[in-house]
């Protein structure tokens, strides 16, 4: 142990050590500084010897040496090279950044324009990117937009189609309306004198008749269908087989109850002349106009 000990220098050895070296150093370059400043100051007087007083008036009041004037030219070409480097590299990050981008858009890398799609054939439309700019006043957050409804005609205020039945029960009264309306309208058409207003009044008095007739000839026409109807609704629970009204029968019923209509009124007889000329009138454009030989 005592011989490791003494093997082993002191604290006080290792520090003179390191301040020996260091001023060995010192003195290296301090030798080398000397020696440069010689030779230039060697070159000096033979530069000098071309130069004027006043060059040499300038270079002593800015004080350039030649040890100097290289390290600063040496310190500016280095900070110089490190940022071009580091702008190359700059660049180079972009340029790379630029062609990953156009490669994922599917463009072509070298220019920035995407490839528009040729056709092949000219007649065809043009294919066109579907890639819209957003709006400044875009809607971010979208709401429901209120519709305005009715509802008499909404599905869940009851049948989608209308029930001719129960639209006659609810708006039975317009008819007595109606009635009322035609009595008023004859009464104020046989105390008119004029012939214009006359005439607007019996057109409008014509209107409303056909629409009564029509209502009430549409009105025996159901009542017909819906007793043929129940009367099928019998026969099939009793056992035979469901049959269903086509439309030839729903309309010979429905001629069937005109006919039973006017029978009632009294115009029968003049509906039926009426027919027989309409039907001649007809059959007289198939007969020759002159005698054939």
């Amino acid at each position: 142990m005592r011989k490791r000990a003494e093997m082993q220098p002191s604290d006080d050895e290792v520090s003179g050590q390191c301040s020996e070296e260091v001023a060995s150093d010192n003195d290296s370059w301090d030798d080398e500084d000397l020696d440069e400043n010689e030779a230039a100051t060697e070159e000096q007087p033979n530069k000098e010897q071309g130069e004027s007083i006043g060059e040499r008036l300038i270079k002593l009041s800015h004080g350039a040496g030649p040890s100097r004037r290289k390290r600063h030219i040496r310190d500016n070409t280095g900070g110089e090279q490190k940022q071009t480097n580091a702008a190359k590299t700059a660049r180079d990050r972009a340029r790379s950044g630029i062609a990953a981008h156009q490669q994922a858009r599917g463009g072509d890398s070298g220019s920035g324009r995407t490839k528009v799609p040729s056709r092949a054939n000219k007649n065809r439309p043009q294919e066109a990117s579907s890639l819209r700019a957003v709006g400044r006043f875009r809607e971010v957050v979208v709401t429901k937009r209120k519709t305005s409804r009715d509802p008499r005609f909404e599905g869940g205020g009851g049948s989608s189609k209308l029930n001719y039945d129960i639209f006659r029960k609810a708006y039975g009264f317009l008819g007595t309306y109606q009635d009322s309306e035609i009595e008023e309208l004859k009464k104020s058409l046989k105390k008119e004198k004029n012939q214009e207003r006359s005439g607007r009044l019996q057109a409008l008095l014509t209107r409303l008749q056909q629409e009564r007739a029509e209502r009430s000839q549409g009105d025996r026409t159901r009542t017909a269908i819906r007793e043929a109807k129940k009367k099928e609704r019998e026969a099939v629970a009793s056992g035979k087989k469901p049959f269903f009204l086509k439309g030839s029968e729903k309309k010979r019923l429905s001629l069937e109850q005109r006919y039973e209509g006017l029978k009632e009124d009294g115009k029968l007889s003049k509906f039926m002349e009426k027919k027989r000329k309409k039907n001649a009138a007809k059959d007289h454009r198939w007969l020759p106009s002159k005698r054939q030989k």
